[in-house]
């Protein structure tokens, strides 16, 4: 940006312009600076805070968060049933290393069931939008289908039209050749016979008339015929007449030849006129075939005028019909582009199912991460190392993932089943430990540097219930007695940053857990580490403060610390700086825990015993600190031994008196067959002390001389150890400031606390 400022020209300012206005450099150029990108800086921010907590060991709270130098072993086992069931080992695997939810199981389990029923919805609106896509489509379909039909329809009507048209002609050209049938016969009937047919009878009766008249000469003549023959003439020389008559049979023959032929004669002419009857009898009946042809002809006439009336019709019907095909495939057309161009058409459909599938996956898979969250509330609130009733499989791609809804749904309503049926009441316990007796060196730890480290072991919790397992926290408060005002808050916070569970009742092998080098422990299949998440509370009165507004044992979230392992390891901060209440005047700290167990069985008891009697010694209670210790205060505990040791009169040695009695300590180490105190820390709640001082019983080894020194463990105190690796018995100790050394008083001295380490042999 400064090189691009660089290559632009000078701009020279001559002044004012004749307005009076000075001449400005444009607001684009950036002359001076590069604005500032608050985001950016933002960006910058972020990062610097996410530096400072993982270089400091916190999260991203900024809470302590201290890590395992390893992380959490992976079940072999787990991985090869996953392989096996076609499950991604990543998925697994970010499973098992999933937080914990904020809520309790019945809630999380009734949320999933309410997300299995909007994925059930989403699944039945998917549906219906595919339905209703492939509804439309096939309507499309059907439209244009129907259209194609209806011009191939309208095809057949043009043709049905021709078809009419051309029987209309037919039968308009039936009509006139009717007409002229009709012409024809009514022109033979009206003509009657013609001149030929009237020629040929004429002719043929003339000839029945010639033939008649041939007739009856020849019959005149055959009459004739029996007239005797006469002969006239002259017989002989010069002829002289003769007559000659002759009658016989000849002329009788003849007679009856010319009655025959007359007969005959007769009977041809009576043939003749059989025929001219005949032909007569022909034209009347051809006359009359004429005349029914004429009447037949009028009726197919009148036949035919009907059926080309009925084929107007039918022609005017099928151009009706072409007509109202046309106009179907008009509204047909219509109704197709309507169909393309409506709103809720098929594209609307399609953009809908690919929204639905969208947001249906997704909310699938919230569904199924809210599943597989309620699955892992199922295993912390019953305490177990994993279940299977969430599997992986609900969605299958090649249908849409329909159905896979209800498959969680019944997934989940099953391991809602199973977890009402494992759900079975525990012991429950409640457990109040005081921490100057558990570890004095971290009360004195937090009176000096406002911070300690509890631990609370497995012994301390077995000196109650030998042989109960699966202890697990339910509630935890705390108590601080110190001087405060009634409205002095006295504030802390208590931060749990491991915490393990003995998780089965083996017994019969060795009872403590395994451990690796330096004592740290190691993987051992009978526990379970860091159960819960690192949690903290902060108190405002620390008199059984649970840092909540109202203890509520059916919150809908979990409690602070609730299910977390009794064996644990807890760190107490005061706040620095300013504090409302001076933290030297902390008496003690009393961790309050209700728990839940459960009985492990004569075996396991026996074995906890056991480790009890060897392991009480030896028990971790803090990050270094072993074995038992107690505190007192000889200010607060032996009042008047600690006034006369300041008083002492003039000239005499200064004498605190300790009685160490067994009556001082708890009850099962009064109780024990041998107390031995193993060491004394004397640590000085002054400015300097530079006196040597005497104790008796004397220390073994002890320094030369015996003086206060600030070594740094306790900030501000002055420190001095006594070993006592004999171990005596509990008694009287006397600290003694020689007479020669300058007196101590209140005033250099405000108190002296003494934590004493002991062992017990447990019978």
């Amino acid at each position: 940006m400064v090189d691009i400022e660089n290559l632009l020209p000078l701009q020279q300012v001559t002044g004012f312009v004749p307005g009076g206005q000075q001449i400005l450099q444009p607001l684009e150029t950036l002359y001076f600076c590069i604005p500032p990108n608050d985001q950016l800086l933002a960006y910058w921010d972020t990062v610097a805070s996410r530096l400072y907590n993982i270089r400091h060991c916190l999260n991203l709270a900024g809470q302590s968060a201290p890590l395992a130098l390893f992380a959490p072993p992976i079940d072999p086992g787990l991985l090869v049933r996953a392989a096996s069931a076609g499950l991604d080992i990543g998925s697994i695997l970010a499973d098992m290393n999933s937080p914990l939810p904020n809520y309790r199981f019945a809630v999380m389990v009734q949320k999933t069931l309410d997300l299995c029923n909007d994925v059930k919805a989403l699944g039945g609106s998917l549906l219906q939008a595919m339905e209703k896509k492939d509804a439309e489509d096939l309507a499309l379909l059907r439209s244009s289908n129907g259209i194609a039909l209806a011009k191939a329809v309208l095809l057949v009507k043009q043709q049905q039209v021709e078809d009419a048209t051309h029987t209309l002609e037919g039968l308009q050209q039936q009509q006139a050749m009717v007409q002229a049938k009709i012409d024809y016969y009514q022109g033979l009937i009206n003509n009657g016979l013609n001149s030929w047919e009237t020629a040929s009878l004429l002719l043929t009766k003339t000839a029945i008339n010639g033939d008649n008249s041939a007739v009856q000469i020849e019959y005149l003549g055959n009459v004739l015929g029996l007239i005797p023959d006469f002969d006239i003439g002259a017989e002989g020389f010069g002829g002289s007449p003769a007559a000659t008559v002759k009658f016989g049979g000849t002329q009788l023959g003849g007679a009856t030849r010319a009655i025959a032929a007359a007969i005959r004669g007769t009977a041809g002419i009576m043939h003749s006129q059989a025929g001219v009857a005949t032909t007569q009898a022909g034209f009347a009946r051809r006359a009359a075939e004429w005349q029914n042809q004429l009447n037949l002809a009028k009726i197919e006439l009148q036949q035919v005028e009907k059926q080309i009336l009925a084929a107007t019709v039918r022609q005017s019907i099928a151009n009706q019909e072409v007509t109202n095909q046309q106009l179907q495939i008009d509204n047909a057309q219509a109704e197709d582009d309507f169909m393309h161009g409506k709103f809720t058409n098929s594209d609307l459909y399609a953009y809908m199912i690919s929204q639905l599938s969208t947001t249906y996956f997704q909310t699938y898979q919230l569904a199924y991460a809210m599943a597989k969250q309620s699955e892992q509330t199922f295993r912390y609130e019953l305490g177990l190392a994993e279940s299977s009733y969430i599997n992986f499989g609900y969605w299958n791609s090649l249908r849409k993932g329909l159905l896979a809804g209800e498959q969680l749904a019944y997934d989940v309503r099953y391991m809602d089943q199973a977890y009402r049926d494992q759900n079975i009441r525990e012991l429950e316990l409640t457990k109040h430990v005081a921490l100057s007796q558990l570890d004095a060196s971290a009360l004195e730890m937090l009176k000096t540097s406002r911070s300690c480290w509890i631990n609370l072991p497995e012994e301390l919790f077995d000196m109650d219930y030998p042989g109960h397992y699966m202890r697990r926290i339910k509630t935890v408060s705390i108590t601080i007695p110190c001087v405060a005002g009634p409205y002095t808050t006295v504030s802390c916070t208590l931060t749990m940053t491991k915490n393990s569970v003995r998780v089965n009742n083996t017994s019969g092998v060795a009872y403590p857990r395994k451990t690796g080098t330096g004592g740290v422990p190691a993987d051992d299949p009978r526990f379970r580490d860091s159960v819960a998440t690192i949690q903290s509370i902060a108190t405002s009165s620390a008199q059984n403060d649970d840092g909540l507004f109202e203890l509520n044992l059916r919150d809908e979230r979990y409690l602070p610390f609730e299910g977390a392992g009794a064996i644990s390891q807890w760190h107490l901060q005061l706040p620095a700086g300013v504090t409302q209440f001076d933290p030297s005047t902390i008496t003690d700290v009393i961790l309050h825990l209700k728990y839940t167990a459960r009985d492990g069985g004569e075996g396991l008891r026996a074995d906890a015993g056991t480790n009890l009697q060897t392991q009480i010694n030896n028990m971790l209670v803090g990050l270094k600190d072993t074995g038992l210790a107690q505190l007192f205060s000889a200010r607060h505990d032996f009042p008047s031994q600690w006034y006369a040791f300041l008083n002492a009169a003039a000239g005499t040695d200064q004498v605190l008196t300790l009685d160490l009695g067994r009556d001082r300590f708890p009850y099962f180490a009064a109780a024990a067959s041998g107390l031995k105190i193993k060491q004394l820390e004397l640590v000085a709640d002054a400015a300097a002390l530079t006196q040597a001082i005497q104790v008796s019983p004397v220390p073994s080894k002890p320094p030369a001389p015996l003086k206060f020194t600030n070594d740094g463990v306790y900030a501000g105190m002055l420190r001095l150890v006594l070993d006592y690796p004999s171990g005596p018995d509990s008694g009287t100790w006397t600290i003694t400031n020689p007479k020669a050394n300058t007196p101590l008083t209140a005033q250099t001295i405000e108190d002296l606390a003494v934590i004493v380490h002991y062992s017990v042999t447990l019978p």
